[in-house]
């Protein structure tokens, strides 16, 4: 609306994890734990996961929210020495994500493709300089 006061808001979070045994992980991360200012557009919630590698395949289930509501998500990646490709199924509501990657002298890029069953689909794609996406 013309004339409306704007607001605005800031939020911070932050994440830990521990190496349960080779291969093991655990992580719990929570993006809200400091709010200031307007409500962000969407209520953070803490997220806790379970991470488990092998060579060339990575499988992994977390689940986020709070004591009235939560989400879940799983997925599982597999990769060879420079490509790979991941898959992941969501609930509330129940969806997947495709994804795929490869490296190249420093150079990484990605493609992800979400599917909804409300909103319509989306495709995110990296490209990014340096370090490796697996």
């Amino acid at each position: 609306e013309p004339g409306a006061p704007v607001s605005a808001g800031l939020v911070a979070g932050g994440g830990a994890w521990v190496e349960t045994a080779p291969g093991m992980r655990v992580w719990a991360s929570d993006p809200g734990v400091w709010t200031s200012g307007a409500a962000p557009p969407l209520p953070p919630s803490l997220e806790i996961g379970i991470e488990a590698r092998a060579p060339g395949l990575i499988a992994w289930a977390a689940r986020a929210g709070n004591a009235s509501a939560s989400a879940h998500r799983v997925g599982l990646a597999l990769a060879a020495a420079s490509a790979g490709a991941w898959l992941e199924a969501r609930d509330q509501p129940l969806r997947g994500s495709l994804g795929v990657w490869t490296a190249w002298r420093g150079l990484t890029l990605a493609a992800r493709a979400d599917a909804h069953p409300v909103l319509a689909p989306t495709v995110r794609m990296l490209i990014a300089a340096g370090g490796s996406a697996w």
